[in-house]
């Protein structure tokens, strides 16, 4: 009858590991969730400061600098 108490707390003992294994890796994943958030909020707030640098600054240049271009284009077209 011992044996059989040996077997069980054995059995026990493994499920117990494989709860324990199954904790480690959910809790793995919530924080490489929660470091991937953190990343996406950082890379959201670089973009935003800099499109309010952009806006800063005035889209007349960015605009300007677009039909400058353009007229290179169609300058070199027309050569």
């Amino acid at each position: 009858m011992g044996s059989k108490k040996g077997l069980l707390w054995k059995a026990r003992d493994g499920q117990e590991e494989e709860e324990d294994e199954e904790e480690e890796e959910e809790e793995e994943e919530k924080e490489e969730k929660k470091r991937k958030e953190k990343k996406r909020k950082e890379k959201r707030k670089k973009r935003e400061k800099g499109e309010r640098k952009e806006a800063e600054r005035g889209c007349g240049q960015v605009e300007s600098k677009g039909r400058d271009e353009s007229e290179r284009f169609e300058s070199k077209r027309g050569r």
